[in-house]
């Protein structure tokens, strides 16, 4: 009651000041009327016509009375004059103290104009509501600061706010004798921000005293999830009520969090739930006010001529993430908008963009700046730097660019078609023989067929080895939402093949006899990464772990499943929230049951009894070795070679003396060298493939620069030439551009346990040159090249329509659509986006799932709770 106590306050001051005595009554009267005229335009301002009133009779009277005093009334009549006004001031205060219709003030307190939308349909609803609100907004001060701290330069962005939003100036509002009945604001961070900070005089701290409510409204959208970057944050403490999107949102896990998968947490977790008021965004209103009252700026108007809009979004993330592959992926996309003129593109980079580059990765800034200057050149788009984003997306007809961006949730509510062309690898549009380059993952072959997983295509097919015809057997989908497997076993006898889950929620198996597929869902699978390997023992299949924290045993007979957790106890602590993968290598222990199994990340080592599932752990070797794969030295030897991971040592471990020998630097040729992973810049992931032959272990390289031979004997690398007609770092086209020269190393379909005669010296191999099939014979460093080649008909087949390619996508997004190099390409979106086949509506329905009050009324809904919670 903020009007009200400050009426209050002044009446007691007309009160306790209105006394007969005194040296000069008409100077003490005169100061009085004004304050009286403060009271009756506060009060009038205050309450509504008809409650006002009875209050106007009231004023009138005490006005003609202090005229009366002004004008020398007799001195017998003073006192008596006196004496009646406080008997009307006191029946005025008993009035006003019981009144239940004053209006209550609503502050809105706004720093950047560009965020003003997460707080503007509240005001605008506050607005139109004389009756019952008083609306404010004071956009107030806020700072850039230096790497130091201190500050760099103050703004103040007033002067962007449009003529129809009336603004009031900081300097001449006081928050502390304003008191409202409610603050809006939508800074959470106080003097905990390390690039901006508004005035202290606005921190949360000291909002919390000079209001009755201070109400704290996110400045962004998320989409299903709350980032656990914004979980605990300073006005948390200080506000009494937060505008959420949804009920019971859960939180996001950030990049190396503490949260595990399957770890669900809420954010009511990290803030009361008495503070939590889910009834959506305003930010959602602001799409549909845009969409019913759009304004395109008049220079637009000439170029966009009646075509569709294509909105392209950049953020600062995506090029300090990517850095060069960015700056390629824009040269790419201007480009192909380059050749269109059936489409606009409006690009609108991060406002920040050109400064965060020039502070942080300078050696890309000057190809930024040509980049964004022969954009303008050229006209080849529309370049918006207007500070009314929901404006400019009114105008838009799609959305290309990033997954990670908030602005991808404007589109969403609004049911524009989104499209993430986030290959970074991709650089120029595919050619159709590059696309029938089918490239392959996990791969068997017998006499007759060699069996592979396509990841392009996510499907499983199987080639005729004499003619390399290709035919699909199972296809998992090709929607972004599609779930994928790992690795898959074939068991020749049985004619029935097993794979094993990746972000798949269900164990597959195919019968090839029949061409049906089983899927058996297993318990609380994460979103990937699930399992790897498989081995088969008797009637069990067994599906080794990768992230997830079970070895799963299936009787192939009744698809019973089996879960071994405790096993795995030893080696859970052992990983990081950056790289959670369990097991590596496994091995033959003891024929038929007793297997080896390796941590992938330590030095330990599970004896396995795949009859009885008993289990033990051993150390083996130095504490800061890994390993992906284990090669048993000769078969029955017990003497095992274990290859790293990430690290570089080699171990060699005697298993009947416990020994366990080191190769190190040493043993690696001078000229050897392997390079850092190029997304995390940090890991270095040596071998792709490791198998033995003839007293020798040859070790393929993943990001290694040569293919390597270690000579069990004499225990030392060599770098084997394999006589390729193309280099290991070379690449027919940026198209098969991937960091490993390798795609896949297939093997024949042979259980573990077989009881070699000899070592096999032929593998089938795919190389990322251009994705060419080699048979090689690793003995005499000899190949034949594998006719491999999809035909024309078949990649029409394979390509999905793009309006039948909208899912979900991740966790988070609930419908939009992904660039996919071999069947769904941006050229493809423009012509989707040209052909108006777009079901909004569908759209729509999908996000609307993630906001209350998705249909625009947010801004309502919190302006009645404000008052109800007021009273």
């Amino acid at each position: 009651m903020a009007i009200k106590q400050r009426l209050l306050g002044k009446l007691d001051t007309i009160y306790q000041n209105l006394v007969p005595e005194g040296a000069d009554l008409r100077q003490n009267i005169r100061h009085l009327m004004d304050t009286l005229s403060e009271v009756q335009q506060l009060c009038e301002k205050g309450l509504s016509g008809n409650s006002y009133a009875k209050y106007d009779e009231y004023y009138t009277s005490l006005v003609m009375a202090f005229e009366q005093l002004m004008l020398g009334a007799v001195a017998g009549d003073t006192k008596e004059i006196i004496l009646l006004c406080r008997e009307i001031l006191q029946h005025i205060v008993a009035e006003t103290t019981s009144e239940k219709h004053f209006k209550k003030e609503f502050v809105f307190l706004p720093y950047k104009y560009s965020m003003w939308d997460s707080l503007e349909s509240i005001w605008r609803s506050a607005n139109e509501d004389n009756a019952n609100c008083i609306t404010y907004v004071v956009p107030i001060p806020y700072c850039d600061l230096n790497p130091d701290g201190t500050v760099k330069d103050w703004h103040c962005e007033r002067e962007l706010f449009p003529a129809d939003i009336p603004t009031l100036d900081w300097q001449e509002i006081d928050l502390k004798q304003l008191h409202p009945d409610v603050v809006f604001c939508h800074n959470p961070y106080d003097n905990f921000n390390k690039a901006t900070s508004v005035d202290s005089r606005y921190y949360s701290q000291t909002l919390r005293n000079q209001t009755e409510l201070l109400v704290y409204v996110p400045y962004f959208l998320t989409a299903k999830r709350w980032p656990e970057i914004q979980a605990d944050l300073s006005i948390y403490h200080n506000m009494d009520m937060m505008i959420v999107q949804k009920e019971h949102m859960q939180i996001a896990p950030k990049q190396f969090s503490d949260i595990k998968e399957n770890d669900i947490r809420y954010l009511e977790d990290y803030i009361s739930a008495e503070k939590l008021v889910a009834l959506g965004s305003p930010k959602i209103d602001k799409i549909y006010y845009c969409e019913q009252h759009p304004h395109v700026p008049p220079q637009w108007l000439d170029y966009i001529a009646g075509r569709k809009v294509i909105f392209y979004n950049t953020s600062i993330s995506g090029i300090l993430q990517q850095g060069q592959r960015f700056l390629n992926k824009m040269k790419y996309i201007f480009n192909i908008f380059r050749q269109r003129k059936d489409v606009v593109l409006l690009w609108r980079p991060h406002p920040l963009m050109e400064s965060c580059v020039q502070s942080i990765q300078p050696e890309l800034y000057d190809e930024y700046m040509a980049i964004k200057q022969s954009f303008l050149d050229e006209q080849i788009g529309i370049f918006d730097d207007t500070p009314d984003l929901e404006m400019t997306m009114a105008i838009c007809d799609a959305y290309l660019g990033e997954s990670s961006s908030s602005v991808v949730s404007l589109f969403g509510y609004a049911g524009k078609p989104i499209f993430f062309a986030e290959d970074w690898m991709l650089w120029q549009e595919p050619s159709t023989p590059e696309r029938q380059a089918l490239q392959i993952g996990a791969h068997l072959y017998d006499d007759k067929w060699s069996y592979f997983l396509t990841p392009s295509y996510n499907s499983f097919c199987r080639m005729e080895r004499a003619t390399g015809i290709i035919e699909t057997l199972l296809d998992f989908g090709r929607r972004p939402d599609s779930k994928s497997y790992s690795t898959f076993w074939r068991d020749k006898d049985a004619r029935k093949c097993y794979f094993s889950p990746n972000t798949a929620r269900t164990f597959c198996i195919y019968d090839e006899s029949t061409g049906e597929r089983t899927d058996i869902p297993y318990d609380s699978p994460l979103e990937g990464g699930n399992f790897g390997g498989i081995l088969q023992y008797e009637q069990y299949m067994f599906f080794l772990p990768n992230r997830y924290p079970a070895l799963v045993r299936m009787d192939a007979r009744t698809g019973e499943l089996t879960y071994y957790r405790e096993c795995l106890e030893e080696i859970i602590p052992t990983v990081t929230a950056k790289h959670m993968e369990l097991v590596g290598g496994t091995a033959c222990a003891s024929y038929p049951n007793l297997v080896y199994m390796s941590a992938l990340q330590s030095n330990r080592v599970m004896t396995f009894d795949l009859a009885t599932g008993d289990y033990s752990w051993q150390r083996v070797g130095p504490e800061d070795t890994d390993c992906c794969c284990m090669i048993e030295e000769k078969f029955g030897s017990g003497i095992y070679w274990l290859f790293p991971w990430r690290t570089k040592k080699i171990r060699r471990w005697n298993t009947h003396t416990g020994e366990c020998e080191v190769l190190g630097d040493e043993a690696y040729p001078e000229d050897y060298d392997c390079q850092v992973d190029w997304w995390n810049h940090e890991d270095q992931y040596r071998f792709s493939g490791v198998f033995r032959l003839d007293g020798y272990i040859w070790l393929l390289p993943c990001y290694g620069n040569m293919v390597l031979r270690l000579n069990m004997a004499d225990k030392k690398l060599e770098q084997v030439d394999m006589q390729l007609p193309f280099s290991l770092d070379q690449r027919r086209s940026n198209y098969f551009l991937q960091q490993s020269p390798i795609c896949s190393t297939g093997c024949i379909n042979a259980p573990l346990y077989t009881l070699w005669a000899e070592d096999l010296p032929e593998r089938v191999i795919q190389f990322t040159f251009d994705n060419r099939l080699y048979w090689y014979d690793f003995r005499t460093c000899t190949y034949r090249e594998q006719p491999f080649l999809l035909t024309e008909e078949q990649l029409r087949e394979l390509t999905p329509s793009m309006e039948e390619s909208f899912s979900q996508v991740g966790q988070d997004v609930p419908y939009a659509t992904v660039e996919n190099r071999v069947y769904r390409s941006i050229s493809q979106f423009i012509d989707y986006v040209n052909s108006d086949l777009h079901n909004r509506s569908i759209q729509q329905s999908a996000w609307a799932e993630l906001a209350n009050n998705a249909d625009g009324t947010c801004g309502e809904k919190v302006k009645d709770e404000v008052l109800r919670r007021l009273g």
